[in-house]
């Protein structure tokens, strides 16, 4: 008796918790139902039913929807052996989230292309290297290389570098510049800088291109040179200071293909007390109201400022000071300084 009224009871409490079950789900049915009718009612009627952008979407699952594609990069630089010099080192700096194939690739004075064994840099890795170790053993004794390059799959600058010639005339070491080769347009490149007494300023091009180009080089003592280069060969340009120290410059016209020559130089005395890097720039992409510079230091040194008007007209330029507090409502301004036309002036 006992045995049968229990499962009577364990039948009854089954079937009491199948109807709450159906209960529960019979509320979420209307409720849902309910919340569909209240929206419904409360969109304007003429709204038409909208449909996803694929644009949107394809903007939203890409980290960079404004950058250009993965394609094939190159940066490239004219010079990386230098007599004056007592060594060379690159550095790899990766910018990338994945592992990355790069190519380095030599370029001999003459123009010969030395294409080098793979390097596989890793994700966010900076990599400290001597740059003749990437040759083969026997290319790494010979002096007469010009330009180099590294190339990859990826996007544009997530493979980076950093060159440095090392002790330049036992001195101190300086530091070159890497070109993205697809931003390589300029037909013309300015350059203007202090050169101290008994100085030289070292120039090279390097040919980017698969074809001969040429250039002139016009010097602010009015001395003008002419190059011819082969492919992918480099020249290098010696210009010394004549007397004292003096405000130099330089303008390279590109009368082959506009971008076919990348520019790099250095200025160096004899007994290395004094070296510094010699930067160019597209006077046409170049053109702004003000130019800014900071940690410009004047405790313990003999600071040097080179000014150099590009244009065909008279320019003043107003330097002015803003010191290290943050203070910039109040700033230290110099006297306003007249520039003639294409003219360079050493300020300070």
């Amino acid at each position: 008796m006992q045995s049968h009224s229990t499962h009577r009871l364990s039948r009854s409490l089954l079937a009491f918790a199948i109807c709450v079950a159906m209960l529960i789900v019979s509320y979420v049915q209307v409720a849902f139902t309910y919340s569909r009718y209240v929206q419904q009612q409360s969109a304007p009627a003429s709204t038409p039913e909208t449909k996803p952008d694929p644009k949107l979407k394809k903007e939203k699952n890409h980290p960079c929807p404004n950058c250009a594609p993965p394609g094939d990069q190159e940066i490239y630089m004219p010079l990386i052996d230098l007599p004056e010099s007592q060594g060379s080192e690159m550095v790899f700096n990766s910018r990338s989230p994945k592992t990355v194939t790069v190519t380095p690739t030599f370029f001999r004075r003459d123009g010969l292309v030395l294409v080098c064994n793979p390097v596989e840099v890793q994700s966010t890795e900076i990599r400290y290297a001597d740059i003749k170790q990437l040759l083969p053993e026997q290319y790494r004794r010979e002096h007469n290389w010009g330009g180099f390059s590294l190339s990859y799959y990826g996007s544009n600058r997530e493979i980076w570098s950093q060159f440095r010639f090392l002790r330049v005339n036992g001195g101190s070491n300086v530091d070159e510049f890497f070109t993205v080769k697809g931003e390589s347009q300029a037909q013309e490149l300015q350059a203007a800088w202090w050169a101290p007494e008994l100085s030289e300023s070292i120039l090279a091009l390097g040919n980017i291109s698969d074809t001969a180009t040429s250039a002139t080089l016009d010097f602010g003592d009015n001395s003008v040179r002419s190059v011819y280069l082969q492919p992918h060969a480099t020249e290098i340009v010696h210009n010394k200071t004549k007397s004292g120290q003096t405000a130099q410059s330089v303008v390279i016209n590109v009368t082959g293909a506009a971008g076919s020559i990348v520019p790099t130089g250095l200025i160096t005395t004899k007994d290395g007390r004094y070296n510094s890097v010699i930067r160019f720039y597209n006077p046409q992409s170049a053109k702004q109201p003000n130019l800014y510079a900071n940690g410009f230091r004047l405790a313990h040194v003999t600071p040097h400022m080179v000014l150099r008007n590009t244009t065909d007209a008279p320019l003043a330029a107003t330097p002015k000071f803003i010191p290290l507090s943050g203070a910039a409502a109040n700033p230290v301004v110099s006297s306003e300084i007249i520039l003639a036309p294409m003219k360079q002036r050493k300020w300070i």
